[in-house]
């Protein structure tokens, strides 16, 4: 039996807790880039948890977090291909905009 490793400050055995509903839906966006933006919400809230351990049980600031991310890729694949447009993540960017994506995450996520 291999002995385990020691522990560290950087070890970290938390989960993301990405909002499924919110996920299903940017996988199922229309657009050709869905998948690329999606799959930067679950490495910006990874990223996010990583650097912020205290929030491993607050699913709304990771999902925030991945999603302020994933709008940003968004918005350089809309600025690159306008016909990559997509009503669900401009309504999301609607709602960033006028400082209510935190409030949109809590109403549509589950706690």
């Amino acid at each position: 039996m291999c002995p385990q490793p020691p522990r560290n400050n950087n070890d970290h055995t938390s989960h993301v807790l990405l909002c499924t509903s919110i996920f299903t839906q940017m996988n199922s966006a229309k657009g050709s880039r869905a998948h690329d933006i999606s799959l930067q919400m679950i490495i910006s809230a990874a990223a996010f948890l990583y650097e912020h351990p205290e929030a491993a049980n607050d699913s709304g600031k990771q999902n925030v977090a991945g999603l302020n991310a994933a709008l940003n890729v968004y918005e350089k694949f809309l600025a690159a291909d306008p016909k990559a447009k997509s009503s669900f993540y401009d309504n999301l960017l609607k709602k960033r905009s006028e400082g209510k994506l935190e409030k949109e995450v809590a109403d549509t996520c589950p706690k």
